[in-house]
């Protein structure tokens, strides 16, 4: 809870130079603190958790890599520890940016915060990002500290006769792909995505995309979303990539009118307000 306010306009200099506090004005509204926290009336929240997941990358031969996943309600990517809460100021307006499938960055921007979740790298020669894309003839993408790990090996050999690597995930890695050409190598599989209840429910995010091979071996498994929207999957064998998240969380005792664009989704449970963004939007408190 906020500390009290202490109005002291209008006061006497006393001794060393301070003014005599007055008594603390308030009314139906809570003007006062309203002014004190920047203009907005109400009981706003000081700190948010959030959740911010990138695009997936696409897939070619190898499996596209999970987008970054960042996170101050648990575990972020790469086995990083939990990220510091949002320090909300009431009266800014801030951005929620989703990033579409295919490697495109989500972040949540406004006053002195920035966040941004890197898009997952595609599958191909080395393709980085939030979690690195499978690669093919002996490379890899690489992932991003505290966002998501590196992508598989894709095997050395004549081009032709490809197997992908799988995709990076929140996390884990991706696998190597192994074996020979001619229709019997195996490709990589992706990533483990990583799990998330910031939003009520045990959902898995940033899942690396299974490699394929071209000429009819073993395809890889795919992770954590796939191409199913807003959970960041990387593509891949099981299909195309998803597109990422930005979900906000804070307690449901905080009582103050909160204003959006971007229609995201308010749902109250288990004591918090959470705002699900699965497109672009803005919020103000």
């Amino acid at each position: 809870m906020a500390n009290p306010f202490r109005d002291t306009s209008g006061g006497k200099a006393v001794s060393g130079g301070a003014l005599a506090p007055r008594t603390k004005k308030t009314n139906s509204t809570n003007q006062v603190d309203g002014w004190r926290r920047g203009g907005s009336a109400g009981n706003p929240p000081l700190f948010v958790d959030f959740l911010i997941v990138a695009g997936g990358g696409a897939a070619s031969y190898p499996g596209g890599g999970g987008g970054g996943f960042r996170t101050s309600a648990g575990t972020s990517g790469r086995g990083a520890s939990a990220e510091s809460q949002i320090a909300i100021v009431a009266g800014v307006s801030y951005t929620a940016t989703v990033g579409a499938a295919n490697g495109n960055n989500s972040s949540f921007i406004g006053g002195a915060v920035s966040i941004t979740s890197l898009g997952g790298g595609g599958g191909g020669y080395a393709v980085s990002g939030g979690c690195g894309g499978g690669g093919i003839g002996g490379t890899r993408g690489l992932g991003t500290a505290g966002q998501g790990h590196d992508g598989g090996y894709g095997q050395d050999g004549v081009v032709q006769y490809t197997s992908g690597g799988g995709g990076g995930g929140a996390a884990s890695a991706g696998t190597n792909s192994y074996g020979g050409g001619c229709g019997h190598g195996t490709a990589g599989s992706g990533g483990s995505g990583q799990t998330s209840t910031i939003s009520g429910s045990s959902i898995v995010y940033a899942g690396g995309g299974g490699g394929q091979h071209n000429q009819g071996g073993s395809g890889g498994t795919g992770s954590g979303g796939g191409p199913t929207a807003n959970r960041g999957g990387g593509g891949g064998s099981g299909g195309g990539a998803g597109s990422g998240v930005v979900i906000l969380r804070y307690a449901d005792s905080f009582d103050s009118a909160v204003s959006t664009t971007g229609s995201p989704t308010l749902t109250t449970t288990g004591g918090y307000k959470i705002y699900t963004f699965t497109g672009t939007g803005t919020i103000t408190f």
